[in-house]
């Protein structure tokens, strides 16, 4: 992970997907803001908090980074049709053993009704 990052984390998906554990500041109850990262290429890089995805998962924060490590979380991602108004959406799917967890993130999201865009 760059040194940028205020965060424990690694990739996980060709240096598109990371994983990190958020600190007590990024957390926000039972939502989490997804962190980014711009990569040297000026694309995008996401991540995924680990603290839900290893309780998704039945495994502790560094058992989910030593599957990692050891190549043994898989991960699978997939273009799937957008539900939330977006332009694209991909499904990315964990599985470590048995267990599987999703994540899916729509991409060009139209602005919110009411809200200002300032």
């Amino acid at each position: 992970m760059p040194e940028s990052v205020q965060a424990e984390g690694q990739w996980v998906w060709r240096n598109r997907l990371f994983l990190y554990k958020p600190g007590d500041v990024q957390k926000t109850g039972s939502a989490t803001m997804t962190m980014t990262l711009r990569r040297p290429d000026g694309s995008g890089a996401r991540g995924i908090d680990a603290i839900r995805l290893a309780e998704q998962l039945g495994v502790s924060i560094a058992e989910l980074f030593a599957h990692n490590v050891a190549g043994t979380l898989f991960v699978a991602a997939h273009r799937d049709e957008p539900r939330y108004g977006g332009n694209a959406a991909t499904t990315y799917r964990f599985r470590i053993g048995m267990m599987r967890a999703y994540r899916i993130f729509e991409e060009g999201m139209p602005p919110r009704s009411g809200m200002n865009n300032c």
